[in-house]
């Protein structure tokens, strides 16, 4: 609402008409009906052409983007696991380490410095395009002398891409490396 507000509201300083007026008309979501062949058609191409940029085969005929929309398939469920497996580095002694942190059980310390607490831990189905091991984390820095830590990151890690989703701290590196029972 917010952004059509904006969208309508500029008016022309000289004349002072609106500019989302007379012939002109603010433009709207079109309705997508999985009964227009139009729209279905629309669908697959966009779908083509995104294969296509990303260099993925694209289906070989319209029929099966129908039956796909007509009947999405239902996800495989991802299997919870109870162990979250960390390595972490400390950048000024080079000190490595890899360890197991207890889904829901009680905080791991590397270091002295960083706690590691396991919400969840979960790895993906084989239907699933990369096998990736991915856990919830929050991560806390406890300073010398203090009583809490304060908490550096708290989010989702995925052990595909530990640059992006992995703990950043200028004097710790660590990331989830996979899932275990």
């Amino acid at each position: 609402k917010a952004c059509y507000a904006h969208a309508i509201a500029p008016a022309n300083e000289e004349t002072g008409e609106r500019f989302w007026s007379g012939a002109k008309r603010f433009p709207r979501a079109a309705k997508f009906d999985v009964r227009d062949d139009t729209h279905i058609r629309f669908l697959a191409s966009a779908a083509n052409l995104f294969a296509v940029a990303h260099g993925i085969a694209p289906p070989p005929e319209l029929a099966l983007a129908t039956k796909a929309i007509d009947q999405p398939a239902t996800p495989a469920r991802r299997q919870r696991r109870k162990f979250a497996i960390i390595q972490a580095i400390d950048k000024v002694t080079a000190e490595t380490m890899k360890f197991e942190v207890e889904v829901g059980g009680r905080p791991v310390r590397f270091n002295q410095y960083l706690i590691f607490a396991a919400r969840a831990c979960e790895v993906t189905t084989p239907d699933e395009l990369t096998e990736d091991a991915i856990a919830y984390m929050d991560v806390s820095l406890q300073a010398r002398g203090r009583q809490e830590g304060r908490q550096i990151f708290r989010g989702w890690m995925f052990a595909s891409s530990p640059a992006v989703s992995g703990v950043q701290n200028p004097y710790y590196d660590a990331w989830v490396v996979g899932c275990k029972n």
